[in-house]
């Protein structure tokens, strides 16, 4: 992995060809959907053109493990390049070798960059509530004049159960219908998203009263099976000058979020 990284600082054309099996079942995946490559022209051609055209300046290897039994070997790495351009971007790379005429040589490599969560993996308003009183954020898009501001907490009840309950493909189809209407609700409500993980949101208004008022008793699931797992209403709990609505069902109570508001308000 090092002698890849050094490669890459001082390139020279043709390089990386010196890196990669002479095998027909090599695979290079990088961070963007398009790039995807499957045969060693083609993938040696592709990393000469990105080494000459993002000239990299240093690696930072913060992460690195390898491993090799009999003649395959595999690799991992946290690393943070830094480039000419002044930029610096992380990324992990994994790697797969396979030895050669006494040589470890590539046969696979994935590169990808680090996000703070999985959109698709159900959170609650408990784990939302600890992220953003750790790292507070910005209510000033969504503050009324005298810095009153509403705030909302939503997610959908049950939504561990319930993605277990409908496998990866219809979880992530209904995560985006209930995620696509919750924005557009926020939106038609002049309201502010302050952040999204997974199903949970928390968001501002500038106050509960002036804006319309959602639907009691909404469904917030797609059809089917999953609209009877995700249905909830709203209850407004008053904190000093600050309103918090938020579902009251059996996962997110009315006592637990009035004492996300609290804490959050703290802040």
């Amino acid at each position: 992995m090092l002698e890849i990284y050094e490669r890459w600082i001082g390139y020279d054309e043709g390089g990386f060809g010196t890196f990669w099996s002479h095998s027909d079942n090599i695979l290079s995946v990088g961070t963007d959907p398009a790039e995807w490559w499957e045969s060693r022209s083609r993938i040696v051609g592709t990393w000469n053109a990105q080494a000459a055209m993002l000239k990299a300046r240093e690696f930072e290897s913060r992460a690195l493990r390898a491993y090799a039994d009999r003649s395959f070997g595999w690799a991992a790495d946290d690393v943070l390049v830094r480039f000419e351009s002044g930029e610096v971007a992380q990324f992990r790379f994994t790697a797969v070798f396979r030895l050669e005429h006494g040589r470890w040589m590539l046969v696979s490599w994935h590169a990808s960059h680090t996000v703070e969560n999985v959109p698709g993996v159900p959170v609650g308003v408990d784990e939302l509530a600890e992220a953003v009183t750790a790292r507070p954020p910005d209510l000033h898009p969504a503050m009324a004049p005298d810095g009153t501001v509403a705030v909302m907490f939503s997610d959908i009840e049950s939504s561990t159960s319930l993605a277990n309950a409908l496998g990866d493909a219809e979880w992530m189809e209904v995560l985006r219908w209930h995620n696509d209407r919750v924005r557009g609700a926020v939106d038609a409500w002049r309201g502010y998203e302050v952040k999204a993980q997974g199903d949970g949101f928390m968001l501002a208004f500038a106050s509960p009263v002036d804006q319309p008022r959602p639907p009691r008793n909404r469904a917030i699931s797609s059809e089917g099976r999953a609209r009877k797992h995700a249905q909830g209403t709203l209850r407004c709990i008053h904190e000093s000058t600050v309103r918090t609505c938020a579902p009251t069902h059996r996962v997110s109570s009315a006592d637990r979020l009035r004492g996300h508001a609290r804490a959050f308000l703290g802040q």
